[in-house]
């Protein structure tokens, strides 16, 4: 009897988590942004190319887009607040390194923005002094 017991206990569970899963997947509300960024660009330090781009807002991050909506990038950034709701949606970059990166995203109608994290200066640091390693040429038979 008790093996029984347990034996619905697991499948009530199983389907309950099943139900649950599916119910939080579908209730993620996304703002749209389509851009057309000028330059090159870096997201969480992955390189991007002048173009055409929409970004999807959630509450908890946000997915870089190609032209053909497929997520190239995420990110998981953090919440800050503006004095006043812009009138359009905004993006703004930081000067990183001779490059820029996405540093802020904002959407329209909202004091609400989102930042992503700076890179550690540490890090900058160490990819700016980063040697490459390269083959030494020899000669051939020295005499």
């Amino acid at each position: 009897m008790h093996y029984r017991g347990v034996r619905v206990l697991t499948v009530l569970l199983a389907a309950v988590l099943s139900l649950g899963g599916k119910g939080l997947a579908q209730n993620v509300a996304y703002r749209f942004i389509r851009v057309n960024v000028p330059f090159d660009f870096t997201v969480d330090q992955k390189p991007f190319r002048a173009g055409d781009y929409m970004l999807a807002c959630a509450a908890n991050t946000i997915e870089l887009r190609d032209s053909q909506g497929h997520t190239i990038a995420s990110v998981y950034p953090h919440s800050v607040q503006a004095q006043s709701n812009p009138n359009r949606p905004k993006l703004v970059f930081n000067t990183v390194g001779g490059g820029r990166e996405l540093w802020q995203v904002w959407t329209e109608d909202s004091r609400y923005g989102y930042e992503l994290a700076a890179p550690r200066p540490e890090l900058m640091v160490a990819k700016q002094h980063r040697v490459s390693a390269s083959p030494i040429k020899t000669g051939g038979n020295q005499r």
